[in-house]
């Protein structure tokens, strides 16, 4: 059962029926209970027009986020493609969709991962005042901006599929999450120009050797746990090199 404004969705090109391939996104939504509308910074603080965006929706089925996991770096993609053809608005519009996305993300994130979605919306909320104007927006900082809303929500899905492995009743959803984060890294390293980890980028054989994960083949919990643990090093070690290249710039 799940409520949503669909309003919202239509905005956001949501298709009800047709669940998305490999190349739309997810958000996140909490496993075990819904959330409310988190408090506290607000869109509107990052200089996004509140009545521009879709409003925050609620669901609660524990896999819903899952057909829509790349949906942020569609947005921004659409948003980079439309921008270099001139596009402005239209640009402005995806970027917001990928605002849309890390928001209803935020809302079931920990702290620590509501400060690097909060900073994502702010860098975006950036490109956006910047299109059109002079010097305008880069390529390279558009791609510096993808990586690190990707990081953001690579983090977030480890934290959650941690909490999930470890509370050790959810393993699938674990598993679902831990994936998504190996996605969102991959394509973190990809916009920085960074090498991925050969290891992690070879989990899909392990946890989704068709396509999807399969509840009949998930991995012992020991197994899921040491590859988490790994994971969260690897996460690290790509955010320490890309803070590294903004340092040297």
């Amino acid at each position: 059962m799940f409520l949503i404004a669909w309003n919202s969705l239509l905005c956001s090109g949501f298709d009800p029926i047709q669940e998305s391939s490999a190349a739309r996104t997810g958000t996140e939504f909490q496993e075990d209970s819904p959330k409310q509308e988190p408090k506290g910074e607000s869109i509107s603080e990052f200089d996004v027009p509140v009545a521009d965006m879709p409003p925050v929706w609620s669901v609660q089925r524990p896999d819903f986020w899952y057909p829509f996991r790349f949906n942020m770096s569609e947005a921004l993609t659409r948003a980079n493609i439309h921008y270099r053809k001139g596009n402005f608005e239209a640009a402005r519009s995806h970027a917001q969709e990928a605002i849309f996305w890390i928001n209803v993300a935020r809302s079931s994130a920990n702290e620590s991962n509501r400060l690097r979605m909060d900073e994502a919306i702010r860098e975006i909320a950036g490109l956006m005042e910047q299109m059109g104007r002079d010097p305008g927006v880069t390529i390279r900082e558009f791609d510096a901006v993808m990586a690190r809303a990707h990081l953001a929500l690579a983090s977030h899905h480890l934290a959650r599929a941690l909490q999930l492995a470890e509370q050790g009743d959810d393993l699938f959803n674990a598993c679902r999450r831990l994936i998504a984060a190996v996605d969102h890294a991959r394509m973190a390293a990809s916009k920085a120009s960074l090498p991925a980890d050969p290891e992690v980028a070879c989990w899909h054989s392990r946890y989704s050797p068709y396509g999807k994960v399969d509840r009949k083949s998930i991995p012992e919990r020991e197994q899921i746990i040491d590859d988490l643990d790994q994971l969260t090093e690897t996460i690290q070690a790509l955010t320490d090199a890309i803070e590294q290249e903004e340092t040297d710039k």
